[in-house]
């Protein structure tokens, strides 16, 4: 349960995919990025609250609709037993299509507007994340394309044709008879397992890579004249970052790995047959044999670490009233760290965060 859930809020808020990195690259040079990313998780941790007490209402109600006309069949003794809230709450399709949908009948005359809205949130949910992981894996491709020595580049309209194209394609396996069971066993191996390794990766990279005193002083120089932060924002609670970042994150999330690793290694997940988890396995270890490769081929060739010096460290640690009396100071350290964009680059990133936001 507690691994389920903690890839559920990897998947949500999507750290281990890169999507926010990509979406960063759309917000405006000085955004205040800190102040955005609270936001962001405490609004999806309260949606997921209240989204909670809805369902389980919901699930509930069911529950008891059940056991008062007599339970369900017992196929072991042939006889109709209690049902409980947590053998009707199933994640997956089951849950949505199903279980709420039977649900929205106990709204009496308003029965096909929640329908509706329902649905419509749905249908506005999935297209988002569609939207965002689509976007993040045709970044991957277009900067693979630049990295490379390709003479003539294709249009990004290309790219985005032909990457939604290949997933449509795959997107066909999961409308088959088995298409319910192919996609929890993806999502299964791929999400559950490889984003709690993914994640603790990533955490011990920015540990012993990255490092604490970066981010603390790119988030100060990035929204050093934001109008609400003309100082720059510093980190709040800092101490709390820096004890969770290295110690809890990655323990936690390769303790939940191998925890769930032994339960299904003890039993077959679900209860698929052998062909469907094989393809579960076999992405799993394509993804984590992929990502130790690759790993491995930067570490030869680039080093330990690619990263430019940190030439503004001094500035990050000042406070704010030192850092707005020498406002000259904070200019040449910006300089130093990243040059000033003119006016066509800001233009441009002006256009690629509207069309953004539309999108």
């Amino acid at each position: 349960m507690w691994s389920a859930a903690c890839g559920q809020i990897l998947f949500s808020l999507s750290p281990g995919f890169g999507t926010a990195i990509t979406m960063s690259s759309y917000t405006h040079p000085k955004e205040n990025v800190f102040r955005t990313c609270m936001v962001v998780a405490l609004s999806n941790s309260a949606f997921s609250l209240v989204g909670g007490f809805a369902i389980f209402s919901i699930v509930g109600n069911i529950t008891y609709r059940i056991n008062a006309a007599g339970g369900v069949l017992d196929e072991a003794t042939g006889q109709f037993v209690s049902t409980t809230v947590a053998e009707q709450a199933k994640a997956g399709p089951g849950l949505a299509f199903i279980a709420l949908a039977d649900g929205m009948r106990s709204f009496g005359s308003g029965t096909n507007v929640m329908s509706v809205l329902f649905f419509m949130v749905l249908f506005t949910l999935g297209l988002d994340s569609t939207f965002a992981w689509a976007e993040t894996f045709v970044s991957y491709v277009e900067d693979r394309i630049a990295s490379s020595k390709v003479s003539s580049k294709p249009k990004r309209c290309t790219v985005v044709g032909c990457v939604c194209a290949v997933f449509y394609l795959v997107g066909l396996l999961y409308c088959t008879r088995m298409g319910n069971e192919l996609l929890d066993t993806v999502d299964h191996y791929a999400a559950s397992y490889f984003l709690l390794f993914g994640v603790a990766a990533e955490a011990v990279m920015f540990t012993f890579d990255f490092r604490w005193e970066r981010l603390v002083a790119h988030v100060k120089v990035s929204t050093m004249g934001n109008p609400r932060t003309p100082n720059g924002q510093d980190v709040v609670g800092s101490l709390f970052w820096r004890t969770v970042i290295p110690t809890t994150l990655p323990a936690l999330s390769i303790l939940l790995f191998a925890y769930t690793l032994r339960d299904d290694l003890s039993a077959a997940y679900g209860g698929y047959p052998n062909w469907m988890l094989g393809i579960g396995w076999f992405i799993l270890a394509s993804l984590i044999l992929v990502t130790i490769l690759v790993g491995l081929w930067h570490l030869r060739t680039q080093g330990a670490g690619g990263l430019p010096p940190l030439l503004h460290a001094e500035l990050a640690h000042r406070g704010d009233g030192a850092a707005g009396a020498d406002a000259s100071g904070a200019g040449a350290a910006t300089e130093l760290a990243w040059p000033a964009l003119d006016a066509d680059d800001e233009s441009e990133s002006d256009s690629s965060t509207a069309s953004s936001s539309s999108s």
